[in-house]
């Protein structure tokens, strides 16, 4: 009876151990069903309108106007297209890595709290629709560090391409992308291109100076030389000078955007120098110069733009042009 006591007990006890195992391996198997997936191929990023990014330090917001993504936080300007692009791609193919369990104090250490939590927050990415219905929404924590990294090299710690993520159902993942570009302020996501003349295919400058007569440079084609108007005889024109400024003028770049309420004699563009650019193709580019800013070196400045293309000839204008040549040679006009 002991005999039969024993062994009913050590079935027993397999019994048990086996229906925790399966227990156990189902639940692994819940998670490890998650790795590999990528948590928001199946969004409508198409119909995203807006998305902001809070931080416990900012938030940055960027939308999208019937003229492209613009930067609320800075008078509307431009955002980055190719930012934008890239960012919603890197969302699309995100896969997770990991799934966590976390306690509240790990979540902290990972930065994976809202950003109004008192500590250990992240950041709060919302894309959302029209009619701020929400599309997908991630909390963004740290960064593994490697631990092959030597305490004297801080700066690597962080080189493990993977970031600590929160997703929109509320499970914890490691994901398989550092997430690095995420713009801590505005002006990280506004389009770098400036409206820019083209040096190589510019025809005519002229450079304006306020109480000084203009220079005028022109040159019939975009690879022959400049010349300069009034150009005293036995002179030659700088062509390094000229370089300088039409390069000059490729390579300008903004580090803000100024207030458009400031007036004309705040930002000195009601008495600016300005250059005047002109292309073969009849794109016109005017950049007006105002006050300087000594305390960080930088300058108010004016670009327009505008674009008069030459006629195109039809095939009969053409004939016709043709023609009018021929009859004046026979005629000896000129």
């Amino acid at each position: 009876m002991k005999t039969k006591s024993l062994f009913s007990l050590i079935l027993l006890a397999l019994l048990l151990a086996a229906g925790a195992y399966f227990a156990a391996r189902k639940t692994d198997t819940g998670v490890s069903s998650r790795i590999g997936q990528k948590p928001f191929a199946d969004r409508d990023f198409n119909a995203v309108t807006r998305i902001t990014f809070v931080s416990p330090g900012a938030t940055t917001t960027v939308v999208r106007a019937e003229s492209g993504w613009i930067l609320p936080a800075l008078h509307n300007y431009w955002a980055d297209f190719d930012k934008i692009r890239g960012f919603i791609r890197t969302l699309t193919e995100l896969k997770i890595g990991d799934v966590l369990r976390l306690d509240a104090a790990q979540k902290g250490e990972l930065l994976l709290n809202a950003p109004g939590a008192p500590a250990g927050a992240g950041t709060q990415i919302i894309l959302s629709g029209d009619g701020g219905r929400t599309i997908a929404r991630l909390l963004v924590g740290k960064r593994p560090q490697s631990a092959n990294v030597p305490e004297e090299q801080p700066m690597f710690a962080e080189s493990v391409g993977a970031r600590y993520v929160g997703l929109d159902d509320g499970d914890f993942v490691l994901v398989d992308n550092p997430l690095a570009d995420l713009p801590a302020s505005a002006k990280e996501w506004m389009d770098p291109q400036f409206l820019a003349p083209p040096a190589s295919e510019l025809i005519r400058l002229t450079v304006t100076v306020p109480e000084r007569p203009p220079l005028v440079l022109s040159r019939s084609e975009p690879t022959a030389q400049w010349t300069l108007a009034g150009l005293p005889e036995g002179k030659t024109l700088d062509a390094e000078k000229v370089n300088g400024i039409t390069s000059a003028l490729g390579f300008l770049h903004y580090s803000e955007i100024a207030d458009p309420a400031l007036t004309a004699e705040k930002t000195g563009l009601n008495h600016p120098a300005r250059i005047d650019a002109e292309t073969a193709d009849g794109r016109r580019y005017s950049v007006l110069f105002g006050k300087s800013e000594p305390a960080s070196a930088t300058r108010y400045i004016r670009v327009e733009s505008a674009y008069n293309p030459p006629p195109v000839q039809t095939p009969a204008a053409k004939v016709i042009a043709k023609m009018d040549v021929k009859r004046r040679r026979i005629s000896g006009e000129k």
